[in-house]
C-alpha cells in the first residue's frame, strides 16, 4: 500500500494541488486581516484573527477547497488510463484509497501552512496576538473534522461533475451554519462538524462570534462527537468507494 501512496504524492509534485496548498494560505491570512481590521475590538484576552480564521475556513474556505483537491487528483485518471492500469494488475481500488490518504495529508499541510501564517500576523506583524496552543488546537480539529467531508467530496464526484462538488459543498456548508450548527441534530449533518469543533477547541460560534465561558457549544464531549463522527465516515466513505472498485475490477 506504501508504493501506492508514494506513487500519487509523486503525482502531485507539479499538479495544480501542489500550488493550493501553499496558495491557500496565502490568500487564507489576506482575508482574514483584511476582515479583522474591520471587526470592533474583541473581549480581554481574545482575539479578532482567531475568530475570522476558525470561522470563515470551516464555512466557506475549506469546503471549496476540498471540492478542488478532490476534482484535481480524480480528474486526471481518464478511462484509458484506469484501464491500462488495470491491464497490468494495478489495483484501482487501491490507487482510490491511497489518493485519499494523500488528499489528507495535503489538507494537513494546507491548514499548517496557515496556521503558521495565523501565528507571525497576530504576533509579529499585526497587534491581535494569538497563543500557538489555539491555533495548534484548531488546526488540528479542523483537519480532523475535515476528514468526513474529504472522503464524501470523494463519493460526490463519482456521482456529479467537478463543479457539482463544489456547488454541492458550499450550499451544505451554508445550510450548516444557518440552520444546523447550533441544534441538536448537528451531529446527523457532516457539514456542521468543523463548526461545533471550533466552538469547543477554541471557543468560536457558527456565526463568528465569540462564546461566553458558561456556553453548552463549549463542552468537551463535543470534541469526541464530532472528531468521532468525523473519522468514522471517513472510514466507511473510503471502504465504501474500495468495495465498489473492486466488484468492478472482479466483475
Amino acid at each position: 500500500m506504501m508504493k501506492y501512496i508514494k506513487a500519487e504524492w509523486l503525482k502531485e509534485k507539479r499538479s495544480s494541488n501542489r500550488h493550493l496548498m501553499f496558495g491557500v494560505p496565502i490568500g487564507f491570512i489576506v482575508f482574514t486581516t483584511l476582515m479583522s481590521s474591520i471587526m470592533a475590538p474583541p473581549p480581554e484576552g481574545r482575539s479578532n484573527l482567531l475568530a475570522v480564521a476558525f470561522n470563515w475556513y470551516p464555512v466557506i474556505i475549506l469546503p471549496v477547497v476540498l471540492s478542488l483537491f478532490t476534482i484535481n487528483l480524480y480528474q486526471k485518471e481518464t478511462g484509458p488510463c484506469i484501464i491500462k492500469q488495470r491491464s497490468i494488475g494495478i489495483s484501482w481500488a487501491k490507487i482510490l484509497l491511497a489518493k485519499n490518504i494523500v488528499m489528507g495529508i495535503e489538507v494537513m499541510i494546507t491548514l499548517t501552512v496557515s496556521g503558521l501564517f495565523l501565528y507571525l500576523m497576530g504576533n509579529f506583524a499585526g497587534n491581535d496576538p494569538i497563543s500557538a496552543r489555539e491555533i495548534i488546537r484548531g488546526s488540528m480539529f479542523l483537519w480532523i473534522g475535515s476528514l468526513s467531508l474529504l472522503s464524501l467530496s470523494v463519493l460526490l464526484y463519482q456521482l456529479l461533475s467537478g463543479m457539482g462538488v463544489i456547488i454541492v459543498n458550499f450550499i451544505l456548508s451554508l445550510v450548516a451554519t444557518l440552520l444546523l450548527a447550533t441544534s441538536s441534530y448537528w451531529f446527523l449533518f457532516p457539514w456542521t462538524y468543523n463548526l461545533r469543533l471550533m466552538a469547543a477547541a477554541v471557543g468560536i460560534h457558527p456565526n463568528g462570534t465569540f462564546l461566553p465561558p458558561d456556553s453548552l457549544l463549549l463542552a468537551p464531549q463535543n470534541l469526541f462527537i464530532g472528531g468521532f463522527l468525523s473519522i468514522i465516515i471517513y472510514g466507511v466513505s473510503c471502504v465504501i468507494v474500495v468495495w465498489q472498485e473492486r466488484r468492478k475490477e472482479n466483475g
